[in-house]
């Protein structure tokens, strides 16, 4: 433990980080997970999955359109009061109740 700094994740905002500062510095980041911050989501992986990006500006465009579509569907206003966040984290492979059925 000592002196050392650990950092556990890092975030890609839009808007905010260039693609040639993406490709050169915050893809291959140490962190084992990443967060991609667009307009209306965040999306927190890990950063295995993100290390050949090389375009996150088309991933921003392409998750802005579908948030937008989803906020047409509900009849709501395109600028969400706050973000949706997803997390794609590891799972059992046959859940919950599959393993409680096992047991008894």
């Amino acid at each position: 433990m000592g002196d050392e700094t650990w950092t556990l994740w890092w975030t890609e905002k839009q808007g905010k980080t260039s693609v040639e500062d993406w490709v050169k510095k915050i893809r291959n980041a140490p962190a084992p997970w990443a967060e991609l911050e667009f307009e209306n989501v965040i999306i927190t992986l890990q950063s295995e999955f993100i290390r050949k990006l090389d375009r996150p500006d088309e991933v921003a465009a392409l998750w802005d359109s579908i948030m937008k579509g989803v906020a047409e569907l509900a009849a709501k206003p395109a600028k969400f009061p706050r973000k949706e966040r997803f997390v794609a984290d590891v799972q059992i492979s046959h859940g919950l109740f599959c393993s409680l059925v096992a047991q008894t």
